[in-house]
């Protein structure tokens, strides 16, 4: 699973799973994020291997050399942490439930490929529905820590507190960057098309070295 948190307004950009925990995947995932809300100043990111497309992308989109792509271990970033408990106990558990309780039945064999295949071709596109569904309402529900106001709110009025600074997170608003030329240069057989299309993360048929995680 991967998402991105706005530190300032606790703002939600996406959350999203994957059959497959590669770069290209969570690159897609990310440029999901930056199609709704433009380009970040700045993301920090683990160092896994994962995260080196976003990376690139931010150093190309950002500059190199100005600390566009962060790197450090998320537990120091206790918002994010929260959001990863939240969406552990509110959502994954219950569909770790029902594969365990289709294990314990019988119904579910993991070390048959067949039955790992459909299992995440049904989980996959279901469990980012109910990803997306969940994000909305925390998107617009009122936040203590904030002022009573709601990440949404926190989000559009750091906009307005900022539009008259000349800032990167600014100037990727008024003047929007390229994103599918940034892609390219990243990426370059990326057809940003393909982000936006919703049978382009379904699995393909697993490999030995699949795993059937949550």
């Amino acid at each position: 699973m991967v998402g991105l948190m706005a530190t300032y307004s606790c703002l939600i950009v996406y959350l999203r799973v994957s059959c497959y925990k590669t770069a290209e995947a969570a690159f897609g995932s990310f440029i999901t994020g930056v199609q709704r809300y433009c380009i970040p100043s700045q993301v920090t990111v683990d160092d896994s291997v994962e995260n080196g497309l976003v990376t690139s992308f931010m150093n190309v989109a950002n500059r190199e050399g100005r600390g566009s792509a962060i790197q450090g271990k998320s537990v120091y970033n206790q918002p994010i942490e929260r959001l990863w408990t939240d969406v552990r106990t509110k959502v994954k558990d219950i569909y770790i439930k029902i594969l365990w309780a289709l294990e314990q039945s019988g119904a579910l064999d993991i070390e048959n490929q067949v039955h790992v295949y459909a299992i995440q071709f049904v989980i996959q596109p279901s469990l980012n529905r109910v990803l997306e569904e969940w994000s909305n309402p925390n998107n617009n529900h009122k936040v203590r820590t904030i002022r009573h106001r709601t990440p949404q709110q926190q989000w559009l009025s750091g906009l307005v507190a900022q539009h008259d600074r000349a800032s990167t997170a600014m100037s990727n608003i008024a003047e929007p960057t390229d994103i599918k030329g940034v892609c390219s240069q990243v990426v370059p057989n990326f057809d940003i098309r393909d982000v936006n299309d919703k049978n382009q993360y379904k699995c393909r048929p697993c490999a030995d070295q699949s795993l059937l995680t949550l």
